[in-house]
């Protein structure tokens, strides 16, 4: 059997079809961990340029007494999903549904989503502008609303060394 590496594994992972996997036995424990450790390195730096494949990609580990194992499992996609509401109604499982699970941040998403409506940079950064102002006003109010002020305790003098 020819050495591999855990680019080769993947790689190999990437073009098997779906529900197989790729078995990998190792000598020993710490072998197996750092195989495994690799393969998550891979996963990882396929998740920015790849996400979909990556995503389809399972790692895990097994250990059989003295037997050390780890696999990479591609996973099968399945059709004809359904939706159940909380009363009950089926409706049928869409594809914009199931949202990719990515590490995009929720500003880096409607910043892309501008940019693909054909917003203007300069557009993009005077909503974001908007956008700050307005969580940091109602982080303010929340944080006065937890410390009990009132936007009527806001016509209070405060007391000066004991005098009104």
């Amino acid at each position: 059997m020819a050495n591999l590496t855990a680019g080769q594994i993947m790689n190999m992972a990437i073009r098997m079809d779906e529900g197989e996997k790729v078995i990998v036995e190792c000598a020993s424990y710490e072998e197996m961990e750092s195989l495994r450790t690799h393969l998550y390195r891979v996963r990882s730096s396929l998740l920015k340029t790849h996400p979909s494949i990556a995503n389809m990609l399972w790692i895990s580990r097994k250990i059989d007494g003295d037997n050390y194992f780890v696999s990479v499992v591609k996973e099968k996609t399945v059709s004809n999903a359904f939706i159940v509401g909380k009363d009950g109604t089926i409706r049928p499982f869409e594809k914009d549904d199931a949202g990719m699970i990515t590490s995009e941040s929720e500003d880096q998403r409607i910043a892309r989503l501008m940019r693909e409506d054909g917003k203007t940079e300069e557009e993009i950064a005077e909503y974001f502008a908007e956008k700050g102002e307005q969580d940091f006003d109602a982080a303010a109010s929340k944080l006065e609303e937890l410390q009990g002020l009132t936007s009527q305790d806001d016509d209070l003098e405060l007391e000066k060394g004991g005098e009104k």
